[in-house]
């Protein structure tokens, strides 16, 4: 038997699909034409089918209400942060600053951005940097193995986190002036 390249057995499947009625493949018939195409860019979606419990619809439900958001978009930032967590079991996401959910070290309120900058300030050296932060040298390592596969959305993350921390002081020194404060005119 002839094995088919992955381009060879997706052609083949979206042109069984689009000629043979009998293919029950609903999702293939629903894929924009660029992605049939092999063009999966970040930030496209990509309609997939899933027979879900009615207990996890029930559940999916009742949290998009609670957070007044779509199912799907519930369903979609559930299934991306537990793979995330599946594969990186030292991570789990959390709401930080502004509301945004992020990617933070377990047993800490420490955000990964936060652990990987703390690293940068001792050289890189995972030791150093877990005597400062109190974990354990596992846990940094933990930390750098999810930065090293979300390097550009963890360095998003702290210049994002960094930029309400510059608002927010501007904010809070403006409020002080209001006020007549002496610890911004010591300043």
């Amino acid at each position: 038997m002839q094995r088919r390249s992955w381009a060879g057995w997706r052609a083949a499947v979206v042109s069984a699909a689009r000629t043979n009625p009998e293919i029950d493949c609903d999702t293939v018939y629903h894929m924009p034409h660029h992605q049939l195409q092999g063009d999966l860019r970040p930030g496209k979606s990509v309609q997939r089918s899933f027979r879900l419990s009615a207990r996890t619809i029930e559940l999916l439900d009742e949290l998009a209400d609670r957070l007044a958001q779509s199912r799907n978009g519930v369903a979609e930032r559930l299934l991306d942060e537990g793979l995330r967590t599946e594969r990186h079991p030292l991570i789990f996401f959390r709401e930080g600053a502004g509301g945004l959910r992020r990617p933070a070290l377990v047993g800490t309120r420490l955000f990964v951005w936060q652990v990987i900058d703390t690293l940068r300030q001792n050289d890189n050296r995972v030791a150093a940097a877990a005597d400062y932060l109190g974990l354990s040298e596992q846990q940094i390592r933990g930390t750098v193995a999810y930065y090293a596969d979300f390097t550009a959305e963890v360095d998003g993350y702290q210049a994002q986190a960094l930029a309400y921390e510059a608002l927010e002081r501007e904010r809070w020194e403006r409020a002080e002036r209001v006020l007549g404060s002496d610890e911004i005119a010591a300043r």
